[in-house]
C-alpha cells in the first residue's frame, strides 16, 4: 500500500509541473505575458535603439546632399542635438515634433537654394532653437536662400539668436529670408533675439506670416513693404521698439499685389530712406497705426489705389514718430481711381518741408479722392492741396466732409 501511495503521489507532482502554463516571462520583452509560470523562449524584445545619454554633435558638412532628405528625430532628451557651426543645407531637412537643436556661438542653420527646412512641430511637442548660451545674440540664427515650397516653421520656438551675421550686408535676425525666397512661418514663438525676430528687408520673396508671438527683440520685425500684408494675428509686444519695420529703399518700398494691412495693436513704422509707392489697391485696415519717419511719403500711383478707412471706434492713424509739426512728408494721389480713400482718420504730423511738399495730403491734376471725418493735427502745410487744370476752379473728382483742422496752416487748397 506504501508503494502504491507514493507512486500516486509522484504522478500528481509530474501533472502539476507540466500544468505550468508556458510563455515569455521577461518584463522587459514586448510580449511578456503576467500569466506565464514557465519561459519557452518566445520573448520578442523591441528594435528600437537605446537612446544615446548626450546630445549628438551635427555634423557641419551632414546636410550638404543635394537632391536627398535627412530627417532628425527625437532623442527623447533635454537638448537632442548640438550644431557647432553655420551649416548650410542643400538636402531638403526635416525636424520631427519634440526636436531641440542647441547652437553654439555664432552657429544657425543656412538654407540653400537647393535645399528646404521643414519643421512642423506640435501644441504639445513643439520644435526648439535654442543657443547653448541663454543670452540674446548667442547663436545666429536661421537664414533661407531657398524658394521651395516645403520651406515650414509650425509650433517651433526660436530663442537668443541674432548673433553673428550670414552675409557681407549684415543681415541678422532670428529668421532671415532673402530676396526670391519661399516661407511660411506659423504659430511659431521667436524671443530673445539680439535684432530683428524676422528679417525679410528683401523684395521679391513669397511669405506667410500666421499667428506668431515675437517678444524681447530690438523690434518684431523689419521686412519689406510688399510683405506688410502678409501678416496674419500674432502678437508683437515686449521688445525694445514694439513697431513693425517697414523698409522704403528703392524697390523694398514698393507695394506690387493688392493687399491689407491689418491692425497688430502695434504700428507699422516706415524706414526714413525712401518712400513708400502703392502700385496696386492698397487697403489699410481700421484701428491701424502707420507711422514715418522723416523725409518719408506715400506715393499712390496712377491708376492705383489707397484706402484707408476706419470707423468711428476704431480710426486710422497718419503720424510722425516724432512729434510736433511737419515731421513727416505727405500722402500723394496721382490718379482717378475710384477706390482712393480716406475716413475716419488722424493726420498729425505731416507737410514737411511745406515750401515744397504744400499740403499733407496732396493731389496731382484732378486725382481722385474721397475724404472725409479726418482730422488734421499739427501739420506743417496745407491739410490738402491739389493741382488743377487751367481755366478750370476745382477738381471734379474731389470729394470731401466732416474735415477738422488744427494747427494747419491751411485747410483746402486747389490751384493750376
Amino acid at each position: 500500500m506504501k508503494q502504491n501511495g507514493l507512486l500516486i503521489l509522484l504522478a500528481m507532482t509530474m501533472v502539476t509541473f507540466s500544468c505550468k502554463k508556458k510563455g515569455c516571462t521577461d518584463t522587459t520583452a514586448v510580449n511578456y505575458s503576467s500569466e506565464a509560470q514557465k519561459d519557452d523562449g518566445s520573448c520578442i524584445y523591441s528594435e528600437e535603439p537605446t537612446p544615446p545619454a548626450n546630445p549628438t554633435e551635427l555634423d557641419c558638412f551632414d546636410f550638404t546632399q543635394s537632391g536627398t532628405t535627412y530627417e532628425l528625430e527625437d532623442l527623447g532628451l533635454e537638448v537632442d542635438y548640438i550644431a557647432t557651426c553655420k551649416m548650410h543645407i542643400s538636402c531638403d531637412l526635416k525636424i520631427k515634433p519634440g526636436v531641440t537643436i542647441a547652437f553654439e556661438t555664432n552657429a544657425g542653420l543656412s538654407i540653400g537654394d537647393d535645399g528646404s527646412l521643414n519643421a512642423l512641430g506640435t501644441t504639445n511637442d513643439p520644435i526648439i532653437f535654442t543657443g547653448v548660451d541663454k543670452a540674446p545674440g548667442a547663436w545666429a540664427g536661421i537664414f533661407f536662400d531657398s524658394e521651395d515650397v516645403k520651406n515650414k516653421l509650425s509650433e517651433c520656438k526660436i530663442e537668443y539668436a541674432s548673433g553673428d551675421a550670414f552675409n557681407s550686408n549684415g543681415d541678422e535676425g532670428g529668421i532671415i529670408l532673402y530676396a526670391g525666397s519661399k516661407a511660411v512661418i506659423e504659430n511659431t514663438t521667436i524671443q530673445n533675439c539680439d535684432g530683428y525676430g524676422i528679417n525679410a528687408n528683401y523684395s521679391d520673396g513669397d511669405f506667410t506670416f500666421q499667428n506668431n508671438t515675437i517678444s524681447g527683440c530690438t523690434m518684431p520685425m523689419f521686412i519689406a513693404a510688399e510683405y506688410g500684408g502678409d501678416i496674419n494675428g500674432g502678437t508683437y509686444t515686449g521688445n525694445t521698439t514694439d513697431v513693425i519695420y517697414i523698409k522704403s529703399y528703392a524697390s523694398a518700398g514698393t507695394i506690387l499685389t493688392p493687399q491689407t494691412w491689418t491692425n497688430l495693436s502695434i504700428p507699422y513704422r516706415i524706414q526714413g530712406s525712401g518712400d513708400i509707392t502703392s502700385n496696386t489697391d492698397w487697403t489699410i485696415a481700421p484701428g491701424t497705426t502707420i507711422e514715418f519717419e522723416p523725409g518719408i511719403e506715400i506715393k499712390v500711383n496712377d491708376g492705383k489705389s489707397l484706402k484707408a478707412v476706419g470707423t468711428s471706434t476704431e480710426r486710422i492713424t497718419f503720424k510722425g514718430t516724432n512729434s510736433g509739426q511737419g515731421t513727416w512728408k505727405r500722402i500723394k494721389f496721382d490718379g482717378t481711381n475710384p477706390l482712393n480713400e480716406i475716413g475716419y482718420a488722424d493726420i498729425i504730423g505731416g507737410g514737411e518741408d511745406p515750401t515744397n511738399t504744400k499740403g499733407t495730403i496732396y493731389l496731382w491734376y484732378d486725382a481722385k479722392l474721397n475724404i472725409h471725418d479726418v482730422n488734421f493735427t499739427d501739420n506743417a502745410a496745407c491739410g490738402v492741396y491739389g493741382k488743377i487744370f487751367s481755366g478750370t476752379t476745382a477738381n471734379p473728382n474731389y470729394t470731401s466732409s466732416n474735415l477738422n483742422f488744427t494747427n494747419t496752416p491751411c485747410t483746402e487748397t486747389f490751384e493750376m
